[in-house]
């Protein structure tokens, strides 16, 4: 990248600046788009012609899946849906039992074991996924495979919900790979100034955030697009953005001292009470499951740092006599 963005920072910049550096460094080229679909579609032929016939569909989830990804770096979350007779109650529990620890094994296997040219390599594998890593010429990506059954498939999503307040938290939470096209279909229509601010507000946490990552627990890509979201929502929806003050908006949600939360009620009207975890901090529902809230594995130590980095943020240049009029002056204490 030519231009750094801590360089972005030291010196004041105006709404338009900002939005050059963005549209130049931080979205996906032609390229990388069309690499990222190769190494998807070829990833989907070997799954289905390889490894098991009952492969039913794969989605596209992640950045690239919801369109949010940044130049020359991408999460890749495939789910890969598997035939499953049976209805919702009974495919919960397959995902959350041996069912889909076999399957995992069994696509790692075949993945480890495969005889073409080595594009894909297994690099680790959790109880909810195997991950690979893809390189083809100078291109390189990461891609999280995430085995699962479409309960969506089997009913409306407020039966779904239904069966998930049935199930045990612990349950629960292998259901989460079942509604990613859900969390996609909801990113993905967003306004294409919601996705610049998105990229922007990624590209600092990838840049202020550095040297925590493996220490403390920090905000996901998917909490950041939420939070985008809600931002524009709040502000009117407007077709166009000064995205210096979209980012303080996003960070002033991180570090509101009391709490908040920020929740979309489309698919789960009837659950929007469900409990969450007790805090006195930010709590964002996922749009696509009612029970997650995406702040809950958020320590003391996070919270800290969250307040840190921005505190130190803030006192860049970029943001000096940068006034937040209204409509942003909701975001101010």
């Amino acid at each position: 990248m030519a231009q750094g963005f801590q360089s972005v920072f030291s010196k004041a910049q105006s709404a338009s600046e900002v939005n050059v550096f963005i549209s130049t460094y931080l979205q996906p080229n032609d390229y990388f788009s069309r690499a990222c679909g190769v190494a998807i579609d070829e990833l989907v032929r070997y799954l289905q012609t390889k490894v098991s016939k009952n492969v039913r569909s794969v989605i596209k989830g992640g950045s690239l899946g919801k369109g949010t990804g940044l130049r020359d770096t991408s999460d890749i979350d495939c789910v890969v849906f598997i035939n499953y007779d049976g209805d919702i109650r009974s495919s919960i529990q397959a995902m959350s039992g041996p069912w889909l620890q076999k399957i995992i094994q069994k696509i790692r296997h075949s993945l480890e074991n495969r005889t073409s040219p080595d594009e894909f390599k297994v690099v680790d594998e959790t109880r909810h996924a195997v991950k690979l890593r893809y390189k083809r010429g100078s291109f390189t990506c990461d891609v999280d495979l995430l085995p699962a059954i479409d309960i969506l498939g089997k009913g409306t999503p407020q039966q779904v919900y239904d069966a998930m307040e049935a199930a045990s938290e612990s349950m629960r939470g292998y259901c989460s790979a079942s509604l990613v096209q859900l969390q996609v279909e909801f990113v993905k229509c967003q306004h294409p100034v919601v996705k610049d601010l998105i990229r922007f507000v990624k590209h600092w946490k990838n840049e202020y955030f550095r040297g925590f990552a493996h220490n403390v627990t920090l905000p996901s890509s998917y909490l950041l697009e939420l939070l985008c979201i809600k931002v524009w929502e709040m502000t009117g929806r407007p077709w166009s953005m000064d995205k210096r003050k979209g980012l303080k908006a996003v960070m002033w949600l991180l570090t509101k001292p009391s709490h908040l939360l920020v929740q979309w009620q489309m698919h789960y009207y009837d659950h929007s009470n469900c409990p969450l975890p007790n805090t006195n901090r930010l709590s964002v529902r996922d749009p696509a499951n009612p029970f997650n809230d995406l702040c809950s594995g958020f320590s003391s130590t996070s919270w800290d740092t969250i307040d840190y980095v921005v505190k130190q943020t803030l006192k860049a240049p970029m943001f000096h006599g940068l006034r937040m009029d209204p409509p942003w002056d909701i975001f101010t204490d």
